[in-house]
């Protein structure tokens, strides 16, 4: 936090995406508004992934040239959420998503969700639910998806 940081934020499936440069001063913050991105455009629909279980081309980069702690936020005033962007942490063979099923996402009952972004060319990804998911029986392990 005590270092200037230069940050840049593509998309690099989307050429369409104007990427962000920006320089952040020790012990600030910054953020960057998705959501309406140069006026008229909205960014939204290019960057969430749907529909589900899809192989999509859709996908933030953020580069930085020091260390910084970085969230994508959804800031809605029922139902707030914050992810971090992990970086090199996220980087690995074997992950587990942990979610809730006490209380409804969305007044329309929806519920948990993760997407996983790809570093490289023909990544395979095999997915194991403990619950059946969209596309996937519960505790079946299925063929890779490339």
């Amino acid at each position: 936090m005590e270092d200037t940081a230069n940050i840049t934020l593509r998309m690099p499936a989307n050429l369409n995406f104007t990427p962000v440069y920006q320089t952040i001063n020790p012990n600030t913050t910054f953020s960057v508004r998705l959501d309406n991105i140069g006026g008229d455009i909205t960014w939204l629909d290019s960057i969430e992934n749907n529909p589900p279980n899809q192989i999509l081309n859709k996908g933030l980069f953020l580069m930085s040239d020091t260390y910084i702690t970085s969230y994508y936020e959804i800031a809605h005033v029922n139902n707030p959420g914050i992810w971090p962007l992990k970086g090199k942490n996220a980087l690995g063979t074997e992950f587990y998503i942990s979610g809730q099923n006490s209380y409804a996402n969305q007044p329309t009952y929806g519920s948990e969700a993760f997407d996983i972004v790809a570093t490289e060319d023909n990544t395979l990804v095999t997915i194991t639910p403990s619950i059946d998911i969209v596309g996937h029986a519960a505790n079946v392990h299925p063929d890779h998806l490339k």
